[in-house]
């Protein structure tokens, strides 16, 4: 009895140790799905993050600022008066000619410079007030 009890012995070691590498490599399978997905999943949310702040820049880019003739403008005090002499951007002073006039903050630009600025911009860029979306064009 003791060869049969040995091997019967033996045979329950080996099926514990056939059990024990099966738990071991599907952890380890397990593991490694785990960190692929949560790397996409990462890489998903950077993605949403990214294209929201696309959308924003696009949404910014599509509001309507409103173009006025320099020479016609009303300053009504000295502080915008001095403030509306020249372009925040560029610091060129205005001449007879077109310029922008940001909805919410009512500051002055260039329009090549200000629509330069949009492109990668949702808000002014002299005091960062964000361009509402409520101005945007139908």
């Amino acid at each position: 009895m003791d060869g049969r009890s040995s091997a019967a012995h033996l045979a329950t070691k080996g099926l514990w140790l056939l059990v024990f590498a099966c738990f071991v490599f599907a952890a380890s399978v397990l593991g490694c799905l785990w960190l692929c997905f949560r790397l996409l999943g990462q890489q998903e949310i950077d993605d949403a993050i990214a294209a929201e702040g696309d959308a924003a820049i696009a949404a910014a880019r599509r509001i309507r600022i409103p173009t006025l003739n320099y020479s016609a403008l009303e300053i009504k005090s000295p502080a915008t008066a001095a403030a509306a002499d020249c372009c925040p951007i560029c610091l060129a002073p205005f001449r007879e000619e077109l310029v922008k006039k940001m909805p919410v903050c009512c500051h002055y630009f260039h329009p090549g410079c200000i629509d330069l600025w949009l492109d990668s911009h949702t808000s002014c860029p002299v005091c960062r007030e964000e361009l509402r979306l409520a101005s945007a064009e139908p």
